[in-house]
């Protein structure tokens, strides 16, 4: 007893409506109650959470690469093993991939994904703020750059 994997029929995914039943619309499942619209905004919110989260991790990690002896492979290990800042950075970013896994339980990944690049934007701020990093133009073209591809790429198709 095989599974025809090359039928599309034959596959389905945890939580994806079976061939023949009707879907509520793009990342809805049926009979999981609630509305599509309010899931894509929790969804997006959740997103959004995610990209603080990450730009913190990137601060942490940057303020913990300071205390990282270089020296040797072993003091490289060590001095990263007990390095606070360092390691609150890696289990930043690991919530914030549980909480994106979450998220895209729910909802499309070609419109949360591209949310993620806001994160560019949060870690240029927080590098400014607390790094005392210099900003340019061109630092401040390319943040409007990456709004305005986020802001095209979630544009819902229907509404055009």
């Amino acid at each position: 007893m095989g599974i025809d994997l090359g039928s599309p029929e034959a596959v389905e995914l945890p939580g994806t409506p079976s061939p023949g039943v009707a879907s509520g619309g793009a990342g809805q499942n049926p009979g999981s109650g609630g509305s599509g619209t309010l899931r894509r905004r929790k969804a997006i919110l959740l997103v959004l959470f995610c990209t603080v989260l990450g730009a913190a991790a990137q601060l942490l990690l940057k303020m913990g690469s300071q205390g990282v002896d270089t020296s040797s492979l072993l003091n490289i290990v060590w001095s990263m093993a007990m390095n606070v800042p360092l390691i609150a950075g890696l289990a930043l970013y690991g919530l914030s991939m549980v909480l994106f896994v979450h998220a895209l339980r729910n909802e499309q990944l070609s419109l949360l994904y591209p949310l993620i690049s806001l994160t560019y934007i949060w870690v240029t701020a927080v590098s400014i703020a607390f790094l005392n990093e210099s900003v340019s133009f061109w630092k401040i073209a390319g943040v409007a750059v990456i709004v305005a591809g986020v802001a095209l790429l979630g544009r819902d198709p229907s509404t055009s």
